[in-house]
């Protein structure tokens, strides 16, 4: 629907209007009994503008929504307000946009009724196919917020309205808080966004700031001779400097050499044959007897004992099963004593 209602006035080939980078263009739009919220204007370009996010990306002013009023008679600038008023004010055409075809955008949003006593609309665009060419280009350029006139209950430089930012409403009603007087989301915190050429595929090159040279042939071959002569350094320094590692290590071993002519033999320990090899109490229990003199050595270990019969009730309902148990039990204990004790 929103791409109907842009093809249906004008189109990228048939531009609404014709925009030079810095000039000051006069912008009016409809009150239709609408009062309080912000507006955000954007320059998107025509292959992103159904992109929400591009249109964040590409906002280079906010303002209050209420500001700029005047009488505009039966014409079409009223819209359907039933006191014939509209809004209006003067907008700088941002030097960061290159030449190219672009969709002008300003949204309202935070929008107030009862007298601006309740927020309650959600975000409505306006859009339009614009053409812009010619004018100065600038690599960078700070959006700015407009707060108009200051209005009899209002503090300067603020705006009464019912949310901060887009998309915080998902449809009518929003009632959702008390009315807010204060600035858009983007400049609470000090100045707003910054846009850059960059972003919008801008080359200062391209648009006659700066004209690249263009390479010869003959700097071609400059730059080749330039690139053996940096190869050719490179390996003599190399070279330079595996020679001057190889004589430090010459001069170090002549050193060594001359303060120790004859170097002492360092004593080496031969080891003991294996069976010579005995603990101490290998040595006892071989002198006991328990254990002949080549028989292997076995850890020792406890084999356990009997557990206690049980007795009273638990012990006739369980004699038989202790019985059983007992006499596994002793089985391996004897096995247990005679292979490893």
């Amino acid at each position: 629907m929103w791409e109907k209602q842009l093809t249906k006035f004008n189109s990228p080939e048939k531009p609404a209007a014709k925009w030079k980078r810095g000039d000051s263009v006069e912008i009016t739009w409809h009150k239709n009994n609408h009062i309080g919220g912000f507006y955000r204007r954007s320059l998107v370009p025509v292959k992103h503008m159904m992109d929400r996010d591009w249109h964040q990306k590409a906002a280079f002013e906010w303002g209050c929504w209420s500001q700029g009023t005047f009488q505009c008679g039966q014409s079409d600038k009223c819209g359907g307000d039933n006191k014939n008023r509209a809004y209006k004010n003067q907008m700088t055409v941002p030097t960061v946009f290159p030449d190219g075809d672009y969709v002008f955008a300003q949204v309202w949003y935070g929008g107030l009724h009862w007298q601006g006593k309740k927020p309650k609309y959600s975000d409505y665009y306006a859009c339009s196919f614009v053409r812009v060419e010619g004018g100065p280009l600038t690599s960078t350029y700070k959006s700015i917020f407009t707060p108009g006139a200051k209005k009899r209950n209002i503090p300067a430089g603020v705006c009464a309205t019912g949310s901060v930012r887009t998309n915080e409403c998902g449809g009518e009603a929003c009632e959702s808080g008390p009315v807010k007087e204060t600035k858009p989301a983007e400049f609470q915190n000090g100045d707003g966004p910054t846009l850059r050429l960059s972003t919008f595929g801008g080359d200062e090159m391209k648009h006659g700031k700066v004209e690249p040279e263009k390479p010869t042939v003959e700097t071609k071959q400059a730059v080749e001779e330039q690139k053996k002569d940096k190869r050719a350094d490179e390996k003599s320094a190399r070279e330079e400097e595996n020679s001057t590692e190889q004589n430090q290590l010459g001069t170090r071993k002549g050193k060594e050499q001359k303060q120790d002519p004859s170097p002492t033999p360092t004593p080496t320990t031969t080891p003991k044959p294996r069976g010579q090899e005995k603990s101490k109490k290998g040595e006892k229990k071989n002198n006991k007897g328990n254990r002949k003199q080549n028989y292997p050595r076995y850890r020792r270990r406890s084999c356990g004992s009997i557990p206690p019969k049980p007795r009273g009730t638990w012990g006739k309902k369980y004699s038989a099963l202790w019985w059983k148990q007992r006499n596994l039990f002793v089985a391996r204990r004897e096995y247990c004593r005679r292979c490893a004790c």
